[in-house]
């Protein structure tokens, strides 16, 4: 690896700069090119991602993964200000079903399973009220 700033060989230890003057003058001239609009940007990108890669292969056990339930319930919580419990209770009370069309959800997610019925709420109050196929929600937006 060499030096982001210099291209000089990076000393042991040090990851993207071979000296905290380079750090510097580096972050300025990046400051300055985004603030011009200049092509030293693209260069900047460039390197940047390389860097990221380069990281992402010598370190793929440290690399962030995300956790579907923790998201999930970040989500409902924050969205609906309801726990997967309460959204579990919702859903059996309506077998399963769209509080609507009384079917169940049939529409295929990303990644190829049947996507979650979606929480029918208020939005200014966040407070969810039943739960929809993705098909009904479609049809009822204003």
């Amino acid at each position: 690896m060499s030096c982001i700033q210099c291209d000089a060989p990076l000393p042991q230890g040090r990851r993207k700069y071979c000296t905290e003057s380079c750090m510097t003058s580096h972050r300025n001239a990046v400051r300055l090119a985004r603030h011009r609009g200049d092509q030293e940007d693209e260069e900047y990108r460039r390197r940047k991602a390389e860097y990221a890669r380069g990281w992402r292969g010598r370190n793929p056990d440290k690399r962030y993964k995300k956790d579907p339930d923790q998201t999930r319930q970040s989500n409902l919580r924050s969205f609906y200000g309801m726990t997967i419990e309460e959204y579990g209770e919702l859903e059996r009370r309506q077998n399963g079903s769209c509080a609507v069309c009384g079917q169940p959800e049939t529409a295929i997610g990303s990644h190829g399973e049947t996507k979650r019925l979606s929480v029918d709420h208020d939005h200014a109050l966040a407070v969810a009220f039943y739960l929809l196929g993705s098909f009904d929600v479609l049809t009822l937006k204003p």
